[in-house]
């Protein structure tokens, strides 16, 4: 896996069909809106470890993202969100929408 040039302060890792984007909580909709870079038919995994609040602008950055994702025949999965962030999710009713987890995921493909 590969790294690449962080957009706004998220730190991207790219390999032939994934992406792994770690989310900071600073600017939480630029970093968002800025994937994805380069093929949109892999899987996306956005990893929310570091993000503790997701606003209207970030929430609608991520249907964005989502939607060009699925136009591509991507797949989007959001990783390590916390209780909070869940709960907006679930409140918005976007549970459903997107494959996500809660439980801490390492999004780091086994060594082989």
């Amino acid at each position: 896996m590969t790294a690449s040039m962080p957009s706004s302060d998220a730190s991207i890792q790219h390999n032939a069909k994934t992406s792994i984007v770690t989310l900071t909580d600073r600017d939480l909709s630029d970093q968002i809106a800025g994937q994805p870079r380069g093929r949109r038919d892999g899987h996306m995994m956005l990893d929310f470890t570091h993000v503790r609040r997701l606003g209207a602008a970030g929430l609608t950055a991520l249907l964005a993202l989502g939607r060009r994702m699925r136009a591509g025949r991507g797949r989007l999965s959001l990783l390590n969100l916390g209780a909070h962030i869940h709960g907006v999710f679930t409140v918005a009713g976007l549970d459903t929408l997107f494959a996500s987890h809660t439980q801490k995921v390492d999004p780091r493909p086994p060594r082989e």
